[in-house]
């Protein structure tokens, strides 16, 4: 049944809200703008007395039953999917998290300064410090890459080859192990201006009781001996994101930050000490101690023994600084040695094949 409304009447003066059409084939109330509630159905019964009248109140009150689905089903009715049965996913593995030390007193470690350059809230507070102290292993130089159109004395200009292209800085990574990688290490810079410097250090360091360090173009002193792979130093230094002592542009890190050289103190020296491309290092001189354990093993057994020729001079110099009763005599093919009583183990041993104990100074 049908319900009219005279034409001269709007639907807002009936009392009722305007009616829709709902996707679903239902009605709702149109948007006005204002939130108006649905009346209830006493009020809708009240306002109409006719049949007709009660007919549409009814209707509309079936409506409000209904639901909010169309025709009173759900629409979103959950259906239950199957587990997945695909490519099986692998996480990664849990980061184990480092739990070294940030200092160990006043001395930073490498991975505590990391930490502290690359933290928001401690960055600003390090990078204003004029120097900082951090201890750590060599893991990398970068002599080995000098050209040779770079290693020469001092006041020598580079070759052509070095003005196409720059050689790089000297420098040596540290970082807290021996084998660490290099993202995990600090470069330091500013110990040797360039190779020239090296080279210079390098000749002289070859002469033993070196007083005088080899001092850079920037004044500071270069380590002695050399910077090498494996040793334990200390170094004193500014720590920044850049180097800005070279010449040709700047050097900069902001991953793990440069140290500007100041100072170095070996906690364990270099097995080798470091030098150039070209350059030969001496060998090693046993210290005074070793050959004179050599010696007085020499006195007490048939073997000979095979030292260096100038090591009849060390073994004199450290016999006197030891005030040890030692007196040697050198000859064309050896040498004759003397340990007095105060020495365990005192004899002689005399030069020559004919000798039974031999010093042997090739």
């Amino acid at each position: 049944m049908v319900v009219s409304i005279p034409r001269n009447e709007a639907p807002e003066a009936t009392g009722l809200p305007t009616l829709a059409r709902h996707p679903c084939g239902r009605f709702r109330p149109r948007d006005s703008g204002v939130a108006a509630p649905m009346p209830r159905p006493s009020a809708l019964l009240a306002h109409f007395a006719g049949p007709a009248s009660l007919t549409l109140a009814a209707t509309l009150i079936s409506f409000a039953a209904v639901g909010p689905g169309c025709g009173g089903g759900n629409e979103n009715e959950y259906k239950p999917k199957p587990a997945y049965s695909g490519r099986p996913v692998k996480l990664p593995d849990v980061p184990n998290l480092s739990n070294k030390p940030k200092k160990n007193g006043e001395v930073y470690t490498v991975a505590g300064l990391i930490h502290d350059f690359r933290s928001r809230v401690h960055s600003e507070k390090l990078l204003e410090q004029e120097s900082i102290t951090v201890s750590g292993y060599i893991v990398k130089t970068n002599l080995h890459e000098a050209p040779p159109c770079a290693v020469h004395k001092t006041g020598k200009k580079d070759g052509p080859e070095c003005e196409k292209n720059p050689p790089p800085i000297p420098a040596f990574w540290i970082a807290d192990e021996k084998n660490a990688p290099e993202h995990l290490s600090i470069p330091v810079m500013g110990w040797a201006g360039n190779y020239a410097d090296i080279y210079d250090a390098v000749q002289a360091y070859k002469r033993p009781n070196v007083k005088e360090l080899v001092k850079n173009k920037w004044g500071s002193e270069v380590p002695n001996p050399i910077p090498n792979k494996d040793a334990k130093v200390t170094v004193v230094g500014k720590y920044s994101s850049t180097f800005t002592l070279a010449s040709q542009g700047v050097e900069a890190n902001p991953v793990t930050g440069i140290i500007t050289y100041k100072s170095l103190k070996y906690d364990e020296p270099p097995p080798t000490p470091g030098t150039l491309p070209g350059l030969k290092l001496p060998s090693p001189s046993p210290s005074y101690l070793s050959i004179l354990t050599s010696l007085r093993q020499l006195l007490e057994t048939e073997k000979p023994l095979t030292l260096p020729r100038r090591s009849a001079a060390q073994i004199a110099y450290g016999a006197s600084r030891q005030e040890q009763n030692l007196h040697i005599r050198r000859t064309g093919t050896g040498a004759s040695i003397h340990i007095g009583a105060g020495a365990q183990g005192g004899g002689q041993a005399d030069a020559g094949t004919s000798g039974r104990k031999r010093f042997i100074a090739p």
